[in-house]
């Protein structure tokens, strides 16, 4: 045979991705993520590039694929490689040059393996198991208050703010023998902050007692109440605080400049760690709110947007996500896959309130009663449910159809309150 006419050799390769790149495809649409350098990779109505990535992930190939130099003349295999070389996603390399097939290994969130557990295995051990993952309580103390503030029957649905019944004859107090056997079923978890609320918590009958309950626990302790609750009464800190607590102060904007500014003054001077929060519904009150924070003496402040049925437009431009926010925000590994297991805002946080009704998050529905159900048995029905804990974005509409799911933030109570998923401007319904 002429030498001319002598078949050429194919060049073998191995054509890997990193396992620490985020791969998610939709229909004939994929995302390839590198949280190393927030790089987002999109290929868009791409049926042949969803192939190939179906092909690395199959579990057979653990993201190493076989290759030739045959294959790398077909353009969309080309530029898949292309792609996750030049962005630190991947590599090709001749088989010749290799000892082997290179090993990529998959990592398995713990949690997941934990619920389906218990799915299997409902007794009382596995349950008195899921209490380690438990790590904040949110206990509203009393549900009565003197004032009137606008936002009471619904900014506690939105983030960690007082609240009270709406029939001001109907006054509960939350019982230190259900706050003791809460603890005492924590005592060997990862308890770590207790958040106090009302109401006006000022106003508990047992604080005595709670102090006692407390005291030797290795457990962050914060009270949170509306400054018009302390103007009068700043002076019962001392019979609540030492340094182990916390005060954070909710502030809204149907308040006097002056008596706020007071109130504060008294808190410092009482040398009370505390720290400011302003629920804020407009620029102008976010410019206000701003104003007041330069005469506190560089005071820790945070700001909370309130949704009052009317300032969408507020919330269009300071919380909803675009594509330069989602961009910057560059998640890491470890944050998108506790994403696509469990919530990381409302996983292992329990509410309960004065009449003792326990919640995995308030807007979701009531686990149980104290005094009447067993936690065990509400840590697991919110463990086996996943009606809070579990609410990712994966699992509802119509963010489970967009490529950037696991990216965004997790579902919040902003969600909750507007009654829709997607407060973002990311979403579309790929072909």
């Amino acid at each position: 045979m002429n030498k001319l006419n002598k078949p050429q050799s194919q060049t073998k390769y191995w054509f890997y991705l990193d396992n620490y790149v985020y791969v998610v495809w939709k229909k004939d649409s994929a995302l390839l993520y590198n949280p190393l350098t927030g790089h987002m990779q999109e290929y868009i109505a791409e049926p042949e590039i969803v192939k190939l990535l179906k092909r690395l992930h199959h579990p057979r190939n653990l993201l190493v694929i076989p290759l030739s130099s045959k294959d790398m003349e077909n353009p969309a295999l080309a530029r898949l490689v292309q792609d996750a070389r030049r962005h630190f996603m991947g590599d090709i390399v001749e088989q010749r040059r290799s000892n082997g097939r290179p090993v990529q290994m998959q990592p398995i969130l713990k949690v997941r393996r934990d619920a389906d557990k218990m799915k299997r295995e409902a007794t009382r051990s596995v349950g008195e198991e899921m209490m380690k993952y438990i790590n904040e309580l949110n206990l509203y103390l009393t549900n009565s208050c003197p004032q009137s503030c606008a936002m009471c029957d619904s900014a506690y649905r939105q983030f960690l703010c007082c609240a009270k019944h709406p029939n001001p004859n109907i006054q509960q107090h939350l019982s230190p023998i259900h706050i003791e056997y809460v603890l005492d079923h924590l005592s060997r978890g990862n308890l770590d902050t207790i958040n106090f609320l009302g109401g006006n918590p000022l106003d508990y009958n047992h604080w005595r007692q709670l102090n006692v309950l407390l005291d030797g626990r290795e457990i962050k302790k914060v009270l949170i109440c509306h400054y018009k609750n302390l103007t009068a009464r700043a002076k019962d800190l001392k019979t609540i605080f030492d340094q182990t607590w916390r005060l954070e102060v909710l502030v809204d904007f149907s308040q006097n400049d002056g008596v706020f500014l007071q109130t504060a003054y008294k808190i410092q001077e009482m040398r009370v760690p505390y720290s400011v929060h302003f629920i804020v519904k407009s620029e102008a009150e976010f410019e206000r709110a701003g104003a007041l924070s330069e005469k506190l003496n560089h005071t820790e402040i945070q700001y909370h947007p309130f949704y009052d049925g009317t300032n969408e437009d507020f919330f269009r431009k300071g919380v909803f996500i675009d594509r330069q926010t989602l961009g910057n925000s560059r998640p890491t590994n470890r944050d998108i896959y506790a994403r696509r297991a469990v919530n990381p805002l409302h996983f292992g946080n329990l509410t309960i309130f004065a009449n003792g009704h326990v919640h995995a998050n308030v807007n979701a529905g009531r686990l149980g009663i104290l005094g009447r159900d067993s936690l065990y048995d509400m840590v697991f029905k919110e463990m086996h449910r996943g009606t809070s804990w579990r609410r990712t974005r994966l699992k509802v509409a119509p963010c489970r159809e967009c490529l950037y799911n696991a990216l965004c933030p997790p579902l919040s109570n902003y969600e909750y309150t507007f009654g829709r998923n997607n407060l973002c401007d990311i979403y579309e319904a790929y072909p």
